[in-house]
């Protein structure tokens, strides 16, 4: 019976740790940030021409983290507005390490300066670039 009131015991603490335990995981891991780099090769182009979109980013967690970001390719242009275009960024990063993403896609068909974004959280460094299509 003493074993048995023992074993509860030691049940119900465990069970009462639990959202200690996770909180302490946590902490350990839940600070830190991702440090970009976008850049568009090349800057100006002409209409359909490739265009590549270049995402170079690192982490400074303390901890494996996927990275996850959406580019947004925007005209200054209003005629152009239907030429906006987006695409999402995303990859595993281990523990403070970096890694690259690439990729080519035609440029708009339709002459505009075109703003380039990586949108997220949480991002530090270049996050824009400029495309001008002729």
């Amino acid at each position: 019976m003493i074993r048995l009131k023992l074993a509860f015991g030691v049940l119900g603490a465990a069970w009462l740790m639990f959202p200690a335990i996770v909180h302490a995981q946590c902490t350990r891991c839940c600070f830190g940030h991702f440090q970009t780099q976008l850049a568009v090769t090349p800057t100006a182009a002409e209409e359909k021409q490739p265009v590549t979109v270049k995402v170079s980013v690192s982490s400074t967690y303390p901890c494996p983290q996927v990275f996850t970001a959406t580019v947004n390719i925007t005209p200054t242009v209003p005629a152009c507005a239907s030429f906006a275009d987006a695409f999402q960024v995303s990859g595993f990063l281990r523990t403070f390490g970096g890694r690259s993403f690439t990729y080519t896609l035609p440029a708009p068909n339709c002459a505009s300066t075109y703003k380039v974004k990586l949108n997220g959280y949480p991002l530090f460094g270049t996050t824009t670039a400029t495309l001008m299509v002729d």
